[in-house]
């Protein structure tokens, strides 16, 4: 699953850090949640979703939902079950 925002960065171009280099622009797009099977079945989701505010958005809960339905052999939810979203701020 890909997302896209904002950067944050107030200028353009190509940053260096000890992960390599990397081509940053404001709006970029990358991977916010992945799946797997390892060698043996074993079934592994993976996210970097974790904000505080992704858990009151309910595609970012349907993501997490999903994947941990998945990975655990469970039938995933179909797309007209409702997710409830919190503010883990309250």
């Amino acid at each position: 699953i890909l997302g896209t925002g904002k950067s944050g960065v107030a200028k353009e171009g190509v940053r260096k850090n000890m992960y390599g280099t990397h081509k940053v622009k404001s709006t970029m797009t990358d991977s916010v949640a992945w799946t797997w099977k390892n060698k043996w079945g074993g079934k592994t989701f993976g996210t970097s979703l974790g904000h505080e505010n992704d858990f009151t958005q309910p595609m970012s809960m349907r993501v997490l939902i999903n994947g941990i339905h998945w990975a655990a052999g469970k039938d995933v939810p179909s797309a007209k079950t409702p997710i409830n979203t919190f503010d883990i701020t309250k």
